[in-house]
């Protein structure tokens, strides 16, 4: 089936868990059509048993039965705060778990108490509450209707949900890697993170070839190109860009979203268009969105809307398959093990951290859509999918080498293609969510935003200065627009 497509478009957000996303699209307590899984298949979403123990125990009772259970997000900003753990110790935590555990999938709530700020932990139910412990196992349902039992209106990811039911979504996509968002991202379009567990690293070191150099070499510009939510600012780089030096950047780069949106209506997208968030607020009062905690989800789900009907109303949708998935988990609960995988290369040591690169990190939400999907599909392939699926599928419809171990061993999703052509009139139109316009200035800056800063400073031989808040940011990359790139 791989010669049924001729774009390949990967929208790649940021740090949620399948569970939180997507564990509840098809539940018992939804209203119809997300009460089951159609046609009989299989979902491996959650259930209302499944919660995680905290050690040390901060809370009563002291026998160490205190258990935090999964429970619907109330807030579109769930947590409302950025003390979610996704860096690699973090996540061995919350996938090992600490000692006294029963079982893997079991450390989330433990390692969400030591993100708090706190002066001696652990932490005491002074200091830190159980709902916000709790906000790591909370979840986001499909709808925002009333569920079958009556209960409340919940936080609802409707897009992203309505495109799941009515195409495919995958329930067996995992991060590349236990860790944070530069690493997966790099195995995402070279197969390997250059051996790093962490985004602190020299990244102009990651000079391993990439999917976007192998489609560059075969056709030209039309083979491969990035849009991103930086793009109409100039000199600032995306984060591909910053984390793949081998990758050429065009000068000017014209890779803007609203420029995705009228190739999409031309026709004339590449072969692979891949789809980077604005992870900085560049512009007060319209934020970043690319769901990062602590960001209101809506502003990702209107930027998924927004790339969606692009393609479904422009020429080329019939030969499109459209990738919507997220880099990591960003430290939010998922009780699925990840799997084992192939190392990048079998005869490389061990790398930071002395991770071996032999198992996958946390699930992570992933719809395909196209309309040779028909409604209603679960996808699960018996091999775990990860991010080098990208490369594979590519690889494979362009007859190309692979570039690691891990990408020559990965799935092809191409597989999901049918060879019926739905009608357009047989595919959903979601509606934009209404939200309004404020001011962010005074929002703290999250993590990867300051990796992010760093990274540009770098980039124009500077130390980036200490930033607190998105308003900082902004001050400093007007700074940065009037200095030579180098």
């Amino acid at each position: 089936m791989t010669g049924n497509f001729d774009h390949l478009v990967v929208l790649m957000l940021e740090n949620r868990s399948f569970d939180h996303m997507l564990g509840r699209l098809y539940h018992p307590e939804n209203p119809p059509p997300y009460n089951q899984p159609p046609n009989g298949q299989s979902f491996d979403g959650v259930t209302d048993d499944m919660s995680n123990p905290l050690f040390p125990l901060p809370f009563p009772p002291s026998d160490g039965s205190f258990f935090v259970r999964r429970v619907m997000a109330p807030d579109y900003d769930a947590p409302g705060d950025n003390s979610v753990g996704h860096q690699y110790p973090d996540v061995q935590m919350q996938i090992y778990g600490v000692p006294g555990e029963p079982g893997l999938m079991q450390g989330f709530v433990s390692d969400r108490l030591l993100q708090f700020p706190l002066p001696h932990p652990p932490a005491t139910a002074a200091t830190v509450t159980q709902a916000q412990l709790g906000a790591v196992m909370a979840g986001f349902s499909p709808t925002e209707m009333t569920t079958v039992s009556g209960q409340k209106h919940y936080a609802a990811c409707t897009v992203l949900s309505t495109l799941a039911r009515e195409f495919a979504v995958c329930d067996n996509w995992y991060s590349s890697m236990p860790g944070p968002t530069f690493c997966n991202r790099s195995f995402l379009h070279a197969g390997t993170s250059n051996g790093w567990t962490s985004n602190s690293n020299d990244w102009s070191l990651n000079t391993n070839p990439t999917i976007f150099n192998s489609l560059l070499a075969l056709q030209g510009p039309s083979g491969a190109k990035i849009y991103h939510g930086n793009g109409t600012y100039g000199d600032l780089p995306c984060v591909t860009y910053g984390i793949h030096p081998s990758i050429p950047v065009p000068n000017p780069d014209t890779g803007t979203i609203q420029q995705f949106c009228i190739d999409a209506a031309k026709g004339a997208l590449p072969s692979y268009a891949f789809i980077e968030p604005e992870i900085l607020g560049y512009d007060d009062g319209n934020p970043p969105n690319d769901q990062h905690p602590s960001r209101d989800i809506r502003y990702a789900e209107n930027l998924i809307n927004t790339v969606y009907l692009a393609l479904r109303n422009g020429p080329a949708w019939e030969r499109t398959l459209l990738v919507v998935t997220y880099d990591e988990h960003g430290g939010f609960f998922d009780h699925c093990v990840p799997p084992a995988a192939a190392a990048p290369d079998v005869a490389e040591p061990p790398g930071e951290n002395g991770f071996n690169f032999t198992s996958l990190g946390v699930r992570v939400p992933a719809v395909l859509i196209s309309p040779l999907i028909q409604p209603g599909t679960v996808f699960h392939p018996a091999q775990a999918v990860d991010h080098t699926a990208v490369i594979r599928t590519l690889c494979n419809r362009w007859n190309l080498p692979s570039l690691t171990q891990r990408d020559a061993n990965a799935v092809d999703f191409s597989t999901v293609l049918g060879t019926i052509v739905r009608p357009l009139s047989d595919t959903p139109v979601p509606a934009f969510w209404r939200l309004p316009i404020k001011s962010d200035a005074d929002m703290p800056l999250n993590d990867l935003q300051i990796d992010f800063l760093t990274l540009i400073a770098n980039r124009h031989h500077l130390k980036c200065p200490p930033l607190l808040t998105q308003a900082d940011a902004r001050r400093f990359l007007k700074t940065l627009l009037a200095e030579p790139s180098g």
